[in-house]
């Protein structure tokens, strides 16, 4: 039957139209919740789609078609749907989304391929998805290992598919190390006490770090101490006394106070009398 309807070939009239958006019609496009987005809007404003009169994909000339660009029809308040080369040679509208549309749909198809790829590598050692799942765990938290090499080892999964499996093994030993000095810490944290506070406390411990700080009078070196009594404080290493990580000193602080966020570690100020014992 010869078409008679507004959007036929014959009666269209391209300034009764106007551009709203575009979308991937493909089932694995990542545009659903974009299109709703946008649509839920014009839908409120009492927009609807009118009937298409083509029994096609394309109002306009009835061709199936993935990449959809949807119309406001002015004079009928209604929106319709077209396809890029009607768009383009009828409308002469919006070609540029067309070439965005085409682009994510090509990023897609390669993290598909990608993903599929890596869980094919998976699926032949299981050492391998407990690696990545575990580093990609710290990644996220913002602890990507020494020189960065946990990102890399993600970086190059997903980016890749797969990777050496030295490097999958190096993770798991990274993983390893980790865990048993996770557990040491705990355990440290487990048996450390509350600080002793106050004015000209004694302080008899192991030297746990010695570190240069800058500040606005050039620098001065800061010390980690552990008491015997069970409990750390942070201050600056007494100028007079070079002392180095694991060895014993003692020395007396013109004041501990305790850390607001953690009882048993403490800050030390004034230090004086202090020796290598």
């Amino acid at each position: 039957m010869t078409r008679t309807d507004v959007h036929s070939p014959t009666n269209l009239v391209t300034e009764d139209y106007e551009y709203a958006y575009s979308y991937d019609a493909h089932p694995d496009s990542m545009d659903a919740m974009y299109v709703q987005a946008i649509l839920n809007p014009l839908l409120e404003e009492g927009w609807r789609f009118g009937e298409n009169p083509s029994n096609g994909g394309c109002y306009h000339c009835g061709a199936h078609i993935r990449y959809i660009a949807v119309l406001k029809h002015i004079p009928t308040h209604t929106l319709i749907k077209v396809g890029e080369t009607c768009l383009d040679n009828r409308f002469a509208l919006a070609t540029a989304d067309f070439h965005k549309l085409r682009k994510q749909a090509k990023l897609d198809r390669e993290r598909q391929r990608i993903k599929n790829g890596r869980l094919e590598w998976f699926a032949i050692n299981p050492d391998r998805e407990i690696a990545f799942a575990w580093a990609s765990d710290r990644v996220a938290a913002g602890d990507f290992g020494y020189e960065g090499m946990r990102h890399n080892f993600v970086h190059k999964i997903n980016r890749y598919g797969s990777t050496s499996d030295k490097f999958v093994s190096a993770i798991l030993r990274d993983m390893v190390r980790t865990k048993r000095r996770e557990n040491e810490r705990e355990a440290e944290k487990a048996e450390l006490k509350p600080v002793v506070e106050g004015k000209g406390i004694i302080i008899d411990g192991e030297v746990l770090s010695v570190k240069w700080q800058e500040n606005a009078y050039g620098g001065r070196f800061v010390t980690t101490v552990k008491d015997d009594r069970g409990f750390i404080v942070w201050g600056s290493r007494p100028s007079k006394l070079a002392w180095e990580k694991g060895e014993r000193v003692r020395f007396k602080a013109g004041e501990v106070t305790k850390s607001d966020r953690d009882e048993t570690f403490g800050f030390f100020k004034r230090p004086t009398s202090a020796e290598v014992i």
